[in-house]
């Protein structure tokens, strides 16, 4: 059993009905109904290549803003406005997987900031290297569950290969 407040939801309120011998059952309704409201809510995070395959290893810090009012675009980088989340008793979160589902969080305004991109292993053997993505914000809404999707693009490589004529003798080569 998970208590209702680690779930996500309010304390309902509490009614005194007394049990007496032999009588039936009342039954609680109108504004006396006990209801479990939503207090929380949670997201899920996607991580995926720039040709939609899902990624993992990369791992993300979570930030809720503490500012005043919806925060803005210009807002991303104003540390003193966000408040670092722990998320299972760490500062970071790992993706095991392509997705990854939070916790039950406060309602309110979040951003994820990508602090390792993956790097994968190609068909050739070699290692893909991934660019970090932009942070983004997002809302955490009461009794829903908010959709971020991290898009990494992977980092471009340039292979040279040098050949050279050898030299005959003639000084030409």
């Amino acid at each position: 059993v998970i208590p209702l407040k680690e779930a996500g939801y309010a304390d309902p309120d509490s009614y005194w009905v007394e049990v007496k011998n032999t009588e039936t059952n009342i039954t609680l309704t109108g504004d006396k109904a006990i209801n479990n409201e939503p207090v929380k809510g949670r997201f899920l995070l996607t991580k995926v290549d720039g040709a939609e395959n899902g990624l993992s290893g990369a791992e993300f810090q979570l930030y809720r803003w503490i500012g005043e009012d919806t925060p803005q675009q210009a807002d991303m980088d104003d540390t003193e406005q966000w408040e670092l989340v722990k998320t299972e008793n760490s500062d970071t979160i790992t993706m095991q997987g392509s997705t990854y589902e939070s916790g039950m969080l406060a309602a309110g305004w979040y951003k994820l900031v990508e602090t390792d991109a993956p790097d994968v292993s190609d068909s050739s053997g070699g290692t893909l290297s991934f660019e970090m993505a932009d942070p983004q914000m997002f809302e955490v809404e009461v009794g829903a569950t908010a959709s971020v999707t991290f898009v990494n693009h992977v980092k471009g490589t340039i292979r040279f290969t040098k050949q050279a004529v050898q030299h005959d003798g003639t000084g030409e080569v």
